[in-house]
């Protein structure tokens, strides 16, 4: 419900879909600095426990992480989810969005090469400390993608475990409403208007 009312207020106050919304562009910016302190926050934590734990317990992780990563492992799976990876820049609606119905120039997408380098760059280099830490730390039964939640809890860092909830819930907030809005645009351009253009 607040989702929704969140997108009413701030995604359709106005007829103008190929209007720029500067408070969406605001609130998917602040999500992803947030999220992203988050993430950075988890991965000191991670870097603390490691530094805690024995030689041979942090090298057998190692080792394991750099396993999963072998070329041996790297089979016809890898290929398709980096095409789709790479794909997904033009086809999912938030993409769409930020990149096409907010973008004032050509421009906007030079200036933003940068920054988005340097926030993937950065949201990389944290994952390995977790992923590391999630390997010899916790149960060999815990799912990797629950590391960054599991290794606060398993430490009884609570306010660090309530950080990165938090950073996933509003990372998972933006995204419902900002995709609810850009497919909401693509229904009403599509559809919509021309059916009523159609219309006297």
């Amino acid at each position: 419900l607040g989702l929704t009312i969140f997108a009413i207020i701030y995604g359709t106050r106005r007829y103008d879909p190929a209007g720029r919304n500067d408070a969406i562009l605001f609130a998917v910016g602040f999500e992803s600095l947030f999220k992203l302190a988050a993430l950075m926050a988890a991965g000191g934590l991670a870097i603390v426990l490691l530094t805690d734990i024995d030689q041979i317990a942090r090298q057998s992780a190692l080792e394991q992480l750099a396993d999963n990563f072998a070329p041996s492992h790297i089979d016809i799976d890898f290929f398709v989810i980096t095409l789709l990876s790479m794909t997904a820049i033009f086809c999912l609606p938030r993409q769409f969005y930020v990149t096409v119905i907010e973008a004032r120039s050509g421009e906007d997408a030079i200036r933003a090469r940068w920054p988005f380098i340097g926030y993937m760059l950065l949201t990389t280099l944290v994952v390995l400390p977790i992923s590391v830490a999630g390997l010899a730390l916790l149960d060999a039964g815990t799912p990797p993608d629950t590391f960054v939640l599991q290794l606060p809890l398993a430490a009884k860092l609570d306010s660090i475990a309530v950080l990165v909830f938090l950073g996933g819930f509003s990372a998972a907030t933006a995204m419902v409403v900002v995709e609810t809005i850009a497919l909401a645009t693509m229904v009403s351009n599509d559809l919509v208007a021309p059916a009523l253009l159609r219309n006297r």
